[in-house]
């Protein structure tokens, strides 16, 4: 029968980046219930290319000029673990990361009162637990840091 429709075997959806980690950390916590017999067992059965997905994500565009205030005002020493930071990049400068206190992604200005400059571990706990004592801790800081100005 005319006319035909044709099915899209691979449609095209809008999935944001939240929606695939948290995608992703859902499989992550089944993974840690497994036994290590089983995780060897599936590791073997998966095969050596990891899949791929194309994605087209938000990008916000940061003021650099923010985050290297941030990052020279630390005198490379992590805000929230006040240690020197863990190396130096490849012009000798301490590394430490710039840290949107309230993140971009939930609406967060991109502010000297909003900025602090974090090492990689200490980033990363920040977005992964999002604990509100330490952004409170943050916040502080940060108004504190940029009142110098």
């Amino acid at each position: 029968m005319f006319p035909i429709k044709l099915l899209d075997a691979n449609p095209v959806r809008a999935v944001s980046t939240e929606d695939l980690e948290k995608k992703f950390h859902a499989r992550e916590r089944v993974a840690k219930k497994r036994s290590t017999e089983e995780l060897l067992r599936r590791a073997h059965l998966a095969g050596r290319q990891a899949s791929k997905r194309i994605v087209h994500t938000t990008f916000y565009e940061r003021n650099a000029d923010i985050a290297e205030y941030a990052k020279r005002k630390a005198e490379g020493i992590c805000g929230l673990c006040n240690a020197p930071a863990p190396f130096t990049d490849l012009q000798g400068e301490p590394y430490l990361e710039s840290h949107h206190i309230h993140w971009l992604s939930r609406g967060g200005p991109d502010t000297l009162e909003n900025t602090i400059a974090l090492c990689a571990n200490c980033h990363r706990k920040m977005h992964v637990l999002d604990q509100a004592s330490a952004v409170e801790f943050l916040k502080r800081k940060a108004i504190d840091l940029a009142q110098d100005v």
